[in-house]
């Protein structure tokens, strides 16, 4: 079957607010995120000439685990369920995105806290970058100041847009500045 929804689209009536969401169940959403029930929403404005320039997109969707006895679970901020792995687009470092990028090219990043309950500070390898939008709202030209960390909130989506500035081409990857996301639940690296 070929559907509109096994492309990843989804025809929508028209949005009257663009933005990067986070779409989730509210029904056992412990049980229901594990198993993948919860992904971006990504509403294009319908002025595609009011858009920010960009030369690659990137979705960045943070979510922690626990991985006890071999099982995963959603983390959750009390005693006995703390994270001890996290992901990037549902992967684990070092099987997460990288981005490859040229001096000067514009990489516009839709950041997206999917946990239930902690802050993430996040920044961009190769340049600092400028908040246009938080949770679909736009952030007004004097506010998007230049950044080089930002905290991605639960359930928030803050959409970001640098360019690369690092003397050479090179690879551009989203990596939390508190722990980086590990493939052995039990270890953490140092922060950036």
């Amino acid at each position: 079957m070929d559907s509109p929804l096994d492309r990843g689209v989804c025809p929508w009536p028209a949005a009257r607010q663009a933005g990067t969401f986070f779409c989730h169940s509210h029904n056992n959403a412990d049980r229901q995120q594990a198993l993948g029930q919860y992904g971006a929403l990504i509403m294009d404005p319908g002025n595609r000439a009011a858009a920010p320039a960009y030369d690659q997109e990137l979705v960045v969707q943070l979510q922690e685990w626990l991985v006890r006895d071999g099982y995963t679970f959603p983390a959750m901020p009390m005693e006995g369920a703390m994270p001890n792995f996290f992901t990037i687009n549902g992967k684990a470092y070092p099987a997460t995105e990288t981005v490859h990028l040229r001096v000067g090219q514009r990489l516009f990043v839709r950041f997206i806290g999917a946990s239930n309950g902690f802050i993430h500070p996040m920044h961009i390898h190769g340049g600092p970058f400028q908040i246009l939008q938080t949770d679909g709202q736009p952030v007004p030209s004097g506010g998007q100041l230049g950044k080089d960390t930002i905290n991605v909130a639960p359930a928030s989506g803050t959409t970001c847009c640098g360019r690369h500035a690092s003397q050479a081409s090179g690879s551009c990857t989203a990596t939390s500045t508190t722990t980086s996301p590990t493939t052995d639940a039990n270890s953490t690296a140092p922060a950036d």
